[in-house]
């Protein structure tokens, strides 16, 4: 006779069964829509549940959810929660039905034998918010890609016409190219689109299986809140979670760090410093000697700053909301339910989220001012790095001031924190070189030599992410000639250059092109007319002046990005990414 698969077979045949099925629909159904559901594979499930007690089922079935979701599977997941740990009727698809259906699948949750607990839903929901979260980064590149009107991977891609050729094919050659452009535009607004009704979709699903999961009375813990607090779509949101007499017992230092993160990626850190306040002076939230609460605030700021760099203000409708519910239910005083006058709060009130970093990474500095505050760690001083690089004054100087002030708390400089460090330099490319060879260069070959070896230990890796800081300082600057040049040093270090690096680049060019874009639209036509007039003056550093770099011709800028592109990828046939790379790289 034959052998039934038991659960540790199932979790290691699912992916493949899914995929097989797939490849097939794709043949057999070439151009029509895709349908979820698996035969074979449901037949083995069938067989799996028919011989196993309702404990063994929910077990296996929370390890089968979490193999799909952790590869991208969500849909399947849920088809599989919705048909074996709440039985359904075979048609439903994936739990996007109308009321009626939701009711129905509700009755039946209740009445279900293999009564599902919180980690079936802990794995959706949270599977609901990495494609949430996932598919906001991507509306977010799109967009800004049509704010840039180029589509990078068609720009690598792109090469210069020949001059030689004659008019008319060079005419033509250029309405080709304009046809192009303005295809790409078009494709990128479309994906724009896709993305947000995706990102809109994840959050509405996850939303709703928190609702159902409350009607069946299951019970929330710490982990469901955490990750529910990346699917609010208003700080409001984010408060009535906090604030709910039924998750107050659920309510543990990861919820709160997760809801200050949610706030600043809402663009409220007013709110973030209220929690903070308020959350503070509790010991089961904060320990007195982590700058852990403390690096969460930050964070918060940056998020913050990268929107648009909002004045903070804490007297908005979900403080106040937060507070009045605090103090309603606030018996034994645990939570501070009042803005004191030396808090977070009063302190950063009607700044920017840059300035409030620096406020706040002096008060940890000094601890004169704040003597319960903890001393900031490499860790503080990296998310600072990361926030400051969207200040109005960033530069060398405030660059400098930072990894100075690092260096003497005994931070070390590695890769990521020098990495951070460039980026504060804005788009000052030559001070940022000028830095990298008199100190930070040597600080970092220290770290370097100073670290244990490990055999899983990538070599070079903190001179690494110090070359993508000072790339991406090239992208800001719009220099990718330097970028060239620092390719090639690289190389000379035995450190090959990969797509990160290139990424590093394009990221410092998306936000050069983005804040230039906010500096231009704030000031007036008079005042463009004067900047553009006015010639820059030089930055000294460390008591000496150094002239600026040659700029390259405006029509070499395409070529050095495309040697820039093709010293940092290896080319693959079999990539269709790279299907035009073979132009690019003939004429490089």
């Amino acid at each position: 006779g034959s052998l039934a698969p038991d659960r540790f077979t199932i979790d290691l045949i699912l992916l493949p069964l899914i995929q097989r099925t797939e490849e097939k629909e794709k043949k057999d159904n070439s151009g029509k829509q895709q349908c979820w559901q698996q035969p074979e594979l449901e037949s083995v499930l069938d067989t799996f549940v028919a011989h196993h007690s309702a404990a063994i089922v929910r077990d296996a079935f929370s390890a089968f959810m979490n193999t799909l979701v952790q590869n991208g599977k969500l849909t399947y997941a849920r088809r599989l929660f919705d048909l074996y740990i709440v039985p359904c009727l075979r048609g439903g698809g994936g739990g996007s039905g109308d009321d009626e259906e939701e009711d129905e699948l509700l009755d039946r949750l209740l009445e279900s034998r293999q009564r599902p607990d919180t980690r079936h839903f802990n794995i959706l929901i949270d599977g609901y918010r990495r494609e949430a979260m996932n598919a906001a980064i991507a509306a977010a590149s799109s967009a800004v890609a049509i704010t840039n009107n180029v589509d990078e991977d068609t720009q690598q891609s792109t090469a210069p016409i020949n001059k030689s050729s004659s008019s008319s094919s060079s005419s033509l050659a250029a309405s080709d190219q304009q046809d192009n452009t303005s295809n790409t535009k078009t494709n990128l607004i479309l994906q724009a689109k896709d993305f947000t009704r995706q990102e809109q979709a994840a959050r509405a699903e996850g939303q709703k299986l928190f609702r159902r999961m409350n009607l069946a009375g299951i019970s929330p813990d710490p982990y469901t809140l955490t990750s529910m607090m990346g699917l609010c779509d208003s700080t409001e949101e984010v408060v009535q979670l906090l604030v709910n007499p039924l998750y107050e017992r659920w309510i543990s230092a990861a919820v709160v760090r997760s809801a200050m993160t949610a706030c600043g990626q809402l663009g409220n850190p007013g709110l973030a410093c209220v929690l903070f306040d308020s959350y503070y002076s509790q010991p089961r939230i904060n320990q007195p000697n982590s700058p852990r609460l403390w690096n969460v605030l930050l964070n918060a700021f940056s998020d913050s700053a990268e929107q648009d760099n909002p004045l903070i203000q804490i007297d908005t409708p979900a403080a106040k909301l937060f507070l009045e519910r605090s103090n309603s239910r606030n018996n034994n005083n645990e939570i501070k339910n009042t803005i004191e006058a030396d808090s977070i709060s009063e302190l950063v009130q009607g700044k920017t989220c840059t300035d409030a970093v620096r406020e706040v990474l002096h008060l940890m500095n000094d601890p004169d001012l704040r003597p319960w505050g903890p001393p900031p760690d490499a860790q503080t001083y990296c998310v600072a790095a990361a926030a400051l690089q969207y200040a109005p004054e960033t530069g060398p100087d405030l660059a400098m001031e930072l990894f100075r002030n690092a260096t003497s708390k005994g931070v070390s400089a590695d890769g990521r924190f020098v990495n951070a460090i460039f980026r504060c330099f804005g788009d000052d490319i030559n001070q940022a070189l000028i830095a990298w060879k008199s100190d930070i260069r040597r600080a970092c070959i220290m770290h370097e030599t100073s670290s244990p070896s490990s055999p899983n230990r990538s070599t070079n890796k903190n001179l690494i992410a110090a070359y993508n800081g000072l790339l991406h300082v090239c992208g800001r600057a719009q220099r990718p000639d330097v970028g060239v040049r620092l390719v090639y040093a690289m190389n000379r270090e035995g450190i090959e250059p990969n797509e990160v690096s290139l990424n590093n680049y394009r990221a410092g060019k998306r936000l050069g092109t983005r804040l230039m874009g906010i500096k231009t639209a704030t000031l007036s036509s008079s005042q463009q007319q004067q900047q553009q007039q006015q010639q820059r003056p030089q930055r000294t550093f460390g008591g000496g002046q150094f002239p600026k770099l040659t700029l390259p011709k405006l029509n070499m800028v395409q070529q050095y990005e495309n040697i820039l592109y093709v010293e940092c990828t290896k080319y693959n046939q079999y990539n269709k990414r790279m299907s035009k790379d073979q132009r690019v790289r003939i004429i490089v």
